[in-house]
């Protein structure tokens, strides 16, 4: 009949579909980002296209597009994290430059990972410049304007690594400024 290394076999494969069976089921159970619950203001950051980008039809007009591009191919995880850097800008944003939260910049989406945001060390590719990921380095990335319902364009702002200053620094400081054009309370990135 049956031998003990046959049962032991058939043990082993029933642990095993059990276990896949087990992780299925808890991986379906994670929240997962769907079409329709991308954030819409991701439509308000356009993607640059690279040099010679210009006429591929691959490559999404802004971040909303990306996102969905994302979850199409298969890189869920990546498509949540652009999601969640794309949402920390706006709450920045609508902070106002005057919460002293962040620093100012042009911003790159990375199509690795997901990140988006300041740019790093900028690559030299051929006869045109690439952003290089702050959190991966790749230079798979495009670089991402945002232009509100306005029509203005607003620069890249993210949170400053700096604790922020006190309220008598910031006193101080606004009376020793002079008006030099840029937005005041936020680190200008070049």
């Amino acid at each position: 009949m049956d031998s003990e290394e046959g049962k032991a076999k058939r043990a082993a494969v029933a642990a095993g579909v059990a276990a896949a069976k087990e992780a299925q089921q808890a991986a379906a159970s994670r929240e997962v980002l769907v079409t329709e619950d991308i954030d819409d203001r991701l439509s308000l950051v356009l993607v640059e296209p690279n040099a010679g980008e210009e006429k591929d039809e691959n490559i999404p007009r802004n971040l909303h597009n990306g996102v969905e591009l994302l979850l199409k191919g298969g890189k869920a995880d990546s498509a949540r994290r652009l999601q969640q850097c794309v949402q920390s800008f706006f709450r920045l944003f609508e902070l106002g430059p005057n919460s002293g939260a962040g620093k100012l910049g042009r911003a790159c989406v990375c199509w690795s990972c997901g990140h988006c945001g300041l740019e790093g060390i900028v690559s030299e590719k051929g006869s045109s410049q690439v952003g290089v990921c702050m959190s991966c380095g790749e230079t798979r990335t495009n670089y991402v304007q945002t232009i509100l319902a306005s029509g203005m364009a607003v620069p890249w702002v993210e949170a400053s690594a700096s604790p922020p200053e006190s309220s008598a620094e910031k006193a101080e400081d606004a009376d020793n400024d002079e008006d030099d054009g840029s937005l005041d309370g936020f680190d200008d990135h070049s």
